[in-house]
This record gives C-alpha cells, structure tokens and sequence, in this order.
C-alpha cells in the first residue's frame, strides 16, 4: 500500500512539474494564454499535449527560419546595392580626377585637348548630378512619397557619352 501511495503522489507531483514547466514554453510557442486548469485538462485528457507544442514548436521555428532568410535576402540586396552605388558614383568622379589631373600636366595648353577634356569632365559632372538625383528618387520611392517618371532621352548621345569614357580610359592604359 506505501508503494501505490508514492507512485500516486510522484506522479500527482510530477504532473504538476510538468505542467509549470511546458505552460510557459506554450504560452512563448502559441502566443496564447491557458490556465493551469486547461493544461491539466490536456495533460489528462486524450490529446497529447508534447505532440501539440511539439508541432507548433516546429511550426514557429519554420516561420522564424522563413523570416531570417528573408532578412538574410534583404541584407545581400542592401550589400550589392550599396556596391552598385559606390561603383557608379565613383566611376564619374575618377573620370574627372583624370581629365583634370591631364590637364594640369600639360593638356591644358592644347586648345582643342583642354576643351574636349573640359567638356567631358561637365558631363560626368552631369551624371554625377543624375546618379544622385536617381538615388534621391529611389530614397522616395521607398518611403511612399515618390512616383517613377518616364523621361525621353537620346541613345545615341548616351552611348557617344559611353565611348568617349571608355577611349579616355583607352588613352590612359596607353600611355600609363
């Protein structure tokens, strides 16, 4: 008789155990707040209770998994987005550095070098202005206070703009 009345009392006890241990972890797991009376009325009932926070454990975890990729996927695009930038932002500015650089080493007494040179530096200085507005409108863009704007442009001067960079780079590596 001491036997089956400390085998009902251990159990009785680690009931209770259990049920102090697993209500938080299922109130963290379901969001949810449950009396002890429901958690009993679990734990002796026919559901089986470790099945139920087992699953939704797992379901919790497959969203946290899903959310921290996304969030990984946000920061790879943040990354090669702030390199695109600085790259595009960069290459006018050294395009500049370089005509100037010609010129003050003697370019700059060549009247038709020093005009030509002038002139494709205002242009990247132009499109220096254009990459910062464009970033100023994407800025916008994110934040719901902007609207994308088609703008007609010519090709043919964008590409001789194209040319003209890559044959200043060609001259460069040439003598350099």
């Amino acid at each position: 008789m001491d036997f089956a009345a400390i085998f009902l009392a251990s159990r009785f006890f680690f009931k209770q155990f259990v049920i102090y241990k697993i209500k938080p972890i299922y109130r963290l797991a379901t969001r949810k707040s449950i009396s002890s009376k429901e958690m009993k009325n679990r734990l002796y009932g026919k559901e089986d209770l470790m099945d139920e926070i087992r699953e939704e454990l797992s379901t919790w975890s497959e969203k946290r998994e899903y959310e921290l990729a996304e969030l990984r996927d946000t920061e790879r695009f943040k990354k090669d987005y702030i390199e695109n930038v600085s790259h595009e932002i960069k290459t006018p500015i050294f395009t500049i550095q370089g005509y100037l650089m010609t010129l003050l080493d003697g370019a700059l007494e060549d009247p038709e070098v020093n005009r030509l040179y002038l002139e494709r530096a205002a242009k990247n200085i132009d499109r220096l202005a254009h990459i910062l507005t464009d970033l100023d409108v994407i800025n916008k863009m994110e934040s719901g206070q902007g609207e994308l704007q088609m703008t007609v442009f010519d090709i043919k001067a964008l590409i001789w703009d194209v040319f003209a960079t890559f044959e200043f780079e060609a001259d460069k590596k040439e003598s350099g």
